[in-house]
């Protein structure tokens, strides 16, 4: 916070309580309630610009602590933790942003808990100051029947660097709920066999392509521990790309960063997704 605390004794005079105000150049004195006929005789003696008092009593030239510290709380963010999502164009579908409200409240609570349980186990840690929590949502796609979601999600809670982790939410508008990607199949199965043989060559593909040799990062990540969201061109086009998101170190050491690999929409899966959704998805090869 970059502040200085300088402790005094309230049974000293109010003259030296004055020499010892000037000498430091405190500029901010807190004092319980008891003592204001004490800070009565140092007012304006001082380089004090502001006197907060604990208590019921009032004093003119000083602010109440409760009222001040519940304006810090509704004015001021929780530092290093940050929560987006496009409330404007989730206007017209209240139950998904009241959704969304809900995972913005539930991850900064999560936050809260990693600051109480690093102060409690580094104290003395710099890395106390860089705890940071940030999520960012944004649209993959939608159609008169699905919303697609995507979030970015980066966490630092000490160590030698943050993570980043990803997520989706796929959103069924006509029953207006949330749904699992699988729910869009009339086989799941293979609906996801589908999917994964054109993931795992084309993430090889890019593994190559930074500089890693055919198994030296293990096999092909499976496809259900992965993030995988529809994605459509421009808004209100058809799904033509389902995009699996993997995370750093799932495929690679953390300086080759995350993997987004794109499966072009086949004919094949555009045939085993429901008649309510197939409307949604084109062919993207």
């Amino acid at each position: 916070l970059g502040l200085i605390l300088v402790p005094l004794n309230w049974r000293l005079t109010p003259a030296e309580l004055t020499f010892n105000l000037n000498d430091s150049g405190a500029e901010t004195l807190l004092f319980d309630s008891d003592l204001a006929e004490l800070v009565t005789g140092i007012t304006g003696k001082t380089p004090l610009k502001q006197y907060i008092i604990f208590g019921d009593k009032k004093m003119l030239e000083a602010r109440a602590y409760e009222p001040l510290l519940a304006d810090q709380a509704e004015s001021e963010p929780l530092t290093g933790f940050s929560y987006t999502y496009p409330e404007e164009r989730l206007e017209a579908l209240p139950h998904l942003a009241e959704q969304m409200a809900v995972f913005a409240e539930s991850a900064e609570r999560n936050f809260i808990m990693l600051i109480e349980e690093s102060e409690e186990a580094m104290p003395d840690s710099p890395a106390l100051a860089n705890l940071t929590h940030s999520e960012d949502w944004g649209i993959a796609g939608e159609t008169e029947a699905l919303l697609s979601l995507a979030g970015t999600i980066y966490e630092y809670a000490g160590g030698a660097h943050g993570n980043t982790e990803f997520t989706s939410l796929l959103w069924d508008v006509s029953d207006n709920r949330m749904i699992d990607l699988i729910q869009l199949f009339s086989d799941r199965y293979a609906a996801l066999a589908e999917i994964d043989g054109a993931y795992c060559a084309n993430l090889q593909a890019m593994q190559r392509e930074r500089g890693l040799q055919d198994g030296e990062w293990g096999d092909c990540p499976l496809l259900h521990d992965m993030t995988v969201v529809p994605v459509a061109a421009s808004d209100g086009a058809p799904f033509t790309t389902i995009r699996v998101l993997v995370p750093p170190y799932a495929a690679g050491p953390f300086s080759l960063g995350p993997f987004e690999v794109d499966v072009p929409v086949s004919a094949a899966l555009i045939a085993l997704v429901k008649p309510e959704f197939r409307s949604s998805f084109a062919s993207g090869s």
